[in-house]
């Protein structure tokens, strides 16, 4: 399935994409540095858009559901960083990871009949984000880890809502402008965060910006695969299969940054990502 294949694409830019964030140093000023990885993006499919064209079929239901996602995606972003600037990698991208028990509540709330074994995969990912924070870092500061739990909590509501609106935007043939609009909400909602909490922007360090770069390209990549798989069948398994991303930043840190993994917590994440698996295949 296509729906299939584009989320796999997108996991993986998603998950080196979070590697990096563990390379920005802790003097990082997250909004700034998000404000960056937002523009490099929207650059780069700028020139994709307007040649695609299709602006006219952007109806206004479909502007306002890009809107509400560029703002959502926005707010996931932030708490993402700040998650894996606080916290280590073991414990944020699992909770974040388990992103499609909602959007299967939402499916179930909004009508959709949802089969047990759909609910059997949420409460497989739920016990092995319970065993992921509770075998987690013994070594961190408990408040640093409970502060990290609970910006990647954050992340992961916020990316459900941001997806489910964003494939509803590009739900008819308008993919790309909804992409454009998407990105200018999120842009926005991140610059009206730094006019009204730092007064202004604050630039990264020079060495920062690279990894920015490299980082805003990935995020351009993997968001625009999302919302493109909102006009083809099946474009809820996009969505939920983004969520293994978690495997490929947890096995990057454990092989280069050499993160420490017990047994248990291998197994933890194993749990987390299997239930992923169920809700996707």
């Amino acid at each position: 399935m296509v729906s299939l294949a584009l989320g796999l694409i997108a996991a993986l830019a998603w998950g080196v994409h979070d590697f990096l964030v563990r390379f920005l140093g802790g003097g990082l000023i997250i909004p700034s540095a998000l404000l960056i990885v937002l523009s490099v993006g929207t650059a780069v499919t700028l020139p994709i858009a307007v040649v695609s064209g299709g602006w006219s079929g952007l109806a206004m239901s479909e502007f306002s559901a890009a809107m509400g996602s560029g703002l959502a995606y926005a707010l996931g972003s932030y708490c993402l960083y700040r998650a894996f600037a606080e916290g280590p990698v073991r414990l944020v991208a699992p909770i974040i990871g388990a992103y499609p028990v909602i959007t299967v509540a939402l499916a179930w709330l909004t009508g959709k009949a949802v089969p047990v074994s759909d609910w059997l995969a949420v409460a497989v990912i739920v016990t092995g984000v319970g065993l992921v924070a509770r075998l987690s870092g013994a070594g961190d500061r408990t408040g640093q880890r409970r502060r990290a739990a609970v910006s990647a909590a954050i992340s992961g509501i916020a990316f459900a809502a941001a997806f489910a609106l964003a494939q509803s935007a590009a739900s008819g043939s308008a993919d790309w402008p909804a992409i454009m609009v998407i990105r200018a909400a999120a842009i926005a909602g991140v610059v009206a965060f730094l006019l009204t909490v730092h007064r202004g922007p604050v630039a990264p360090e020079t060495g920062q910006l690279p990894v920015l770069g490299a980082m805003g390209l990935l995020d351009a990549t993997a968001l625009s695969l999302v919302t493109i798989a909102g006009s083809l069948p099946n474009p809820e398994y996009a969505a939920v299969v983004t969520s293994i991303f978690g495997v490929v930043t947890v096995i990057l840190a454990h092989a280069i940054l050499h993160e420490r993994m017990t047994t248990g917590q291998w197994f933890s994440v194993f749990v987390v990502f299997s239930g992923v698996a169920m809700l996707g295949f």
